[in-house]
C-alpha cells in the first residue's frame, strides 16, 4: 500500500467509465516505482459512519498518464486515468457478432464475456428477458453495451459492491438521504449520514436538443435506409407517417403533450431526424425486417423521452457525504438560497424535488473530504463539444464497417397465349414471379404487359411436292390481326382491373363494335409485393373476355386461313422490373 498521498479525486459517471486522479509527493521513491501506466489502483479511505472507524473503497481504475508537477512549496507526482470500465474499452467485439432475437440478459453476458474476468448482472428479470435483435461490428464492448442500453432507454453502470461487474437496468430507485444547504437543523442532522451539505449550487436549463417529434432512420442510405414502416409496435406512441413530394412515405413519431405545452401544432412541433446507423435487419427475410425495424422504434420511443422537455441540472458541491451515493440514482435536492454561475451569486432558489444523479466527484486530501454532485431532470448527460466530434467519429468508423444497403435491379420478361371462348372460359395467361432473396426492401417493382395478335405456323397446302424439294416454301408464319379483349388482371387470385385502369381493350355492349387496340401499360405493384413480402412467390395471371357482342375475330387456323369466330385469343408479353435494397448476409 501506497500511503503518502497527497489528494484523491474519484469521479463516477452513468453511461460511461469514471475517472481516477491521485497526487503524491515526488519525493516517494515507493509511489515512483509502483505507480507506472497500466497498472491498476484501488483508493481506500478511512471514514467515520454512525460513529465508527471504517474502511471504504472510494474508487478503482489504472494509470494512463504520469506527470511532475511544481508547486511553490514542493514536487508532485500526479497519476490519472480511468476507472475500472476502462476494461471493456480495451476488448472488441471484432466483426459480424450478431444476435437474432434473444434476451438482453444472453446478449450482454456474451458481450461482456469478451472482457476477461468480467460479468454482468441486471436490475430485475424483467428487463432481463426483453428479446432484442442486433449486429455489432468494430466497435469495444463497451460501446455495444451502451448501444444495446441506448436502443432499451437503460442504463449500465459498475457495481458498488461486486468486482469486475457491470449493472444495467432502467434505474432512478430513490437513494435514501437529501441534499441540501440549511444549517438551521439540529445537532442530530449534522451527525445524520444521510444528510449531505451543500456549499454551493449550480442551475442550469438548456433545451438545445428539445424535440417532439421523430424521424427515426436506420442502417442505410436514402430510401435504402431502414424505417418503421415494418413495425408492429404501437405503443407508447403511435406509428404515423407523412408522403413527401415523390410519393414516399416518411414515418415518425411524437409527443402530443410536448407539442401541446409548447403552443400546439403547429407551431408547437420541433422536428428531428436521428441516425441510428448500427440498427438494421441481420438477415432479408420478413421477420427479420420486424425485428429490426422494432429495434428502431424502441430506440426512438428512448430518445423522444428524454428529449421531449427541456433539461434542468444542478451542480453542487460540499463537504460531507458518507452516504452511497450511485450515478443512476435518485436522490431529494432540499435548497433554499442563492444559487451560482461563473463563481458569482445571481438568483435565489427554492426546490424541492428528486431529481437524477449523473455523476459523484469524491475528493479526499489532507485538508478534508469534498465531492461534487450533477444532478438532473433527465437521465441524460449533456454533451460538450469535444463528446459531440468524438460520437460523430466513432459513428464514422462504425459506417466503414458495418453492412450497408445497397440497390439491385433486375427484370424478366415472359410470354403466354390467352384465350376465351364464351363468357370467361378458356385459357388464361399465367406468369410466376418471385423477388430474389438477397433483398432487403422491394423500393420499386413495375408490372409491365403489352399484347399480340394471336399467330400459327401454318402449312400452304396439302401436299407435299417431290423429293428434294425444299420444305421452307410450304410453310409460313400467319399472324392474326387482332388483339385479346376485355383484359383483366390478378396477382395472387386477387383482381387488381379496376385500381390499375382496366378492363383493358373492352368489350362493348351490342350494337357497339367490338375494340382492336394493342395493349401497353405499366402498372406499379410495388405496396402489393411489400404487404406480400419477398420470401412470397406472386402468381400474375390475365383473364380475356369473349366478343359475344361485337364483331367477330379473325383467327388463322393451321392451314393458313382466317378463322372467323367471337373468341378472343392473343398473346401477352409481361415483364417485372424490380429496384431493391440488398446487404452482403454473411451466412451464419
Amino acid at each position: 500500500p501506497l500511503t503518502s498521498a497527497l489528494q484523491v479525486s474519484v469521479k463516477r459517471g452513468l453511461d460511461g467509465a469514471g475517472s481516477l486522479t491521485i497526487n503524491f509527493p515526488a519525493t516517494d521513491d515507493q509511489a515512483r516505482r509502483c505507480l507506472t501506466n497500466e497498472r491498476r489502483v484501488r483508493v481506500l479511505i478511512q471514514q467515520e459512519v454512525q460513529g465508527e472507524r471504517v474502511l471504504r473503497e472510494l474508487g478503482q481504475g489504472v494509470v494512463r498518464k504520469r506527470n511532475v508537477q511544481r508547486s511553490e512549496s514542493d514536487y508532485a507526482l500526479v497519476v490519472d486515468g480511468p476507472d475500472g470500465l476502462d476494461a471493456l474499452t480495451r476488448r472488441t467485439v471484432r466483426l459480424n457478432r450478431q444476435y437474432d432475437n434473444q434476451t438482453l440478459s444472453a446478449i450482454a453476458s456474451d458481450l461482456v464475456s469478451l472482457a476477461p474476468g468480467w460479468s454482468v448482472v441486471f436490475e430485475d428479470s424483467a428487463t432481463a428477458a426483453l428479446l432484442q435483435s442486433a449486429r455489432f461490428s468494430g466497435v469495444t464492448v463497451l460501446k455495444a453495451l451502451l448501444r444495446l442500453c441506448e436502443e432499451r432507454g437503460l442504463h449500465l453502470r459498475p457495481s458498488a459492491t461486486l468486482a469486475n461487474t457491470m449493472e444495467i437496468g432502467a434505474f432512478g430507485k430513490r437513494a435514501a438521504g437529501i441534499v441540501t444547504n440549511i444549517a438551521s437543523l439540529t445537532r442530530e442532522a449534522h451527525t445524520n449520514d444521510e444528510v449531505v451539505f451543500i456549499e454551493k449550487l449550480e442551475e442550469s436549463e438548456s433545451s438545445h436538443d428539445l424535440f417532439n417529434r421523430i424521424y427515426p432512420v436506420g442502417a442505410g442510405e436514402g430510401q435504402a435506409a431502414l424505417t418503421l414502416r415494418d413495425s408492429d409496435r404501437a405503443s407508447p406512441y403511435p406509428i404515423k407517417s407523412i408522403t413527401e413530394a415523390d410519393g414516399s412515405a416518411v414515418y415518425y413519431l411524437e409527443d402530443a403533450d410536448s407539442i401541446a405545452a409548447l403552443g400546439g401544432s403547429p407551431a408547437g412541433i420541433i422536428e428531428k431526424i436521428l441516425t441510428f446507423k448500427e440498427i438494421g435487419p441481420i438477415s432479408n427475410n420478413a421477420t427479420a425486417k420486424r425485428l429490426a425495424a422494432n429495434a428502431l422504434y424502441d430506440a426512438a420511443v428512448a430518445a423522444l423521452a428524454r428529449g421531449k422537455a427541456s433539461q434542468k441540472t444542478y451542480k453542487a458541491n460540499g463537504v460531507k457525504l458518507k452516504t452511497a451515493l450511485q450515478p443512476g440514482d435518485k436522490i431529494r435536492l432540499a435548497y433554499k438560497g442563492e444559487v451560482w454561475r461563473d463563481n458569482v451569486p445571481v438568483a435565489p432558489l427554492d426546490v424541492d424535488d428528486y431529481f437524477w444523479v449523473l455523476t459523484v466527484t469524491e475528493t479526499v486530501s489532507d485538508s478534508g473530504a469534498s465531492f461534487g454532485l450533477e444532478l438532473s431532470t433527465l437521465d441524460r448527460r449533456e454533451k460538450d463539444d469535444i463528446g459531440a466530434l468524438v460520437e460523430a467519429y466513432e459513428k464514422t468508423e462504425v459506417r466503414n464497417l458495418s453492412i450497408q444497403t445497397f440497390p439491385m435491379y433486375f427484370e424478366n420478361t415472359w410470354t403466354d397465349f390467352i384465350e376465351c371462348i364464351i363468357s370467361f372460359t378458356g385459357r388464361d395467361a399465367n406468369f410466376k414471379f418471385k423477388p430474389r432473396d438477397l433483398l432487403t426492401d422491394a423500393t420499386r417493382v413495375m408490372l409491365d404487359f403489352k399484347t399480340y395478335p394471336l399467330y400459327v405456323f401454318a402449312r400452304i397446302n396439302d401436299q407435299f411436292l417431290s423429293a428434294g424439294t425444299q420444305m421452307d416454301y410450304y410453310f409460313n408464319i400467319t399472324e392474326s390481326d387482332e388483339h385479346p379483349k376485355g383484359l383483366r388482371l390478378f396477382i395472387n387470385d386477387v383482381e387488381y382491373t379496376a385500381q390499375f385502369g382496366g378492363p383493358w381493350n373492352p368489350v362493348p355492349p351490342a350494337p357497339d363494335p367490338a375494340p382492336n387496340n394493342p395493349i401497353d401499360v405499366s402498372c406499379d405493384i410495388t405496396e402489393i409485393v411489400r404487404a406480400g413480402g419477398l420470401d412470397t412467390t406472386y402468381n400474375i395471371r390475365f383473364k380475356a373476355s369473349s366478343n359475344l357482342f361485337g364483331d367477330s375475330n379473325r383467327v388463322p387456323n393451321y392451314t393458313g386461313a382466317l378463322f372467323i369466330g367471337q373468341n378472343s385469343t392473343g398473346v401477352i408479353e409481361a415483364t417485372v422490373r424490380t429496384l431493391g435494397v440488398a446487404q452482403a448476409i454473411l451466412p451464419g
